[in-house]
């Protein structure tokens, strides 16, 4: 028998939206994600593929805000568009990657056009090519922020000399 093809994502009430689920009970503390994307139906998708995941999502709407919230909360990861008004997510990494307060955080490119997208060359992390599948999304997101909090803690007992 066929499985039915899935045409759109059911929307997830954030309060229906458990603190800890099944694929996230491993997180003593939810994962922060900055999903930054300038079309609001992009946001959306992620937003709610996240979410149900149990990660927490803040949102921006293009590269300036991005980095602002990036050096304010200080998130586990940060998965942003390239192309988008204002600043491009390309000019977005390289101030979030070359600024102190934020240079540890990684940073997953998510875009629909492969070509000039070389996130070596604005220090991003990885590259995921829309349309992408949730689960490719999620496996990103969590591969990402568990190395986030593993940065932070060996970071937090070096400077405590532990």
């Amino acid at each position: 028998m066929k499985e039915p093809v899935r045409l759109s994502w059911p929307a997830v009430e954030p309060s229906a939206v458990p603190v800890r689920t099944t694929r996230s009970g491993m997180f003593a503390k939810q994962h922060l994600v900055l999903l930054v994307d300038d079309r609001a139906e992009n946001r959306e998708l992620c937003r709610e593929c996240l979410s149900y995941a149990g990660f927490r999502v803040l949102e921006a709407h293009n590269g300036a805000e991005a980095v602002a919230l990036a050096g304010e909360e200080l998130p586990d990861v940060i998965v942003m568009d390239v192309a988008m008004p204002v600043m491009d997510g390309h000019e977005a990494s390289r101030l979030i990657k070359g600024a102190p307060r934020t240079s540890h955080i990684p940073i997953v490119l998510l875009t629909a056009t492969p070509s000039g997208s070389n996130g070596e060359a604005c220090n991003a992390d990885a590259l995921l090519l829309k349309p992408c599948m949730p689960d490719d999304l999620e496996a990103e997101v969590r591969k990402w922020s568990e190395i986030s909090r593993a940065r932070q803690l060996s970071g937090k007992s070096a400077r405590s000399g532990k």
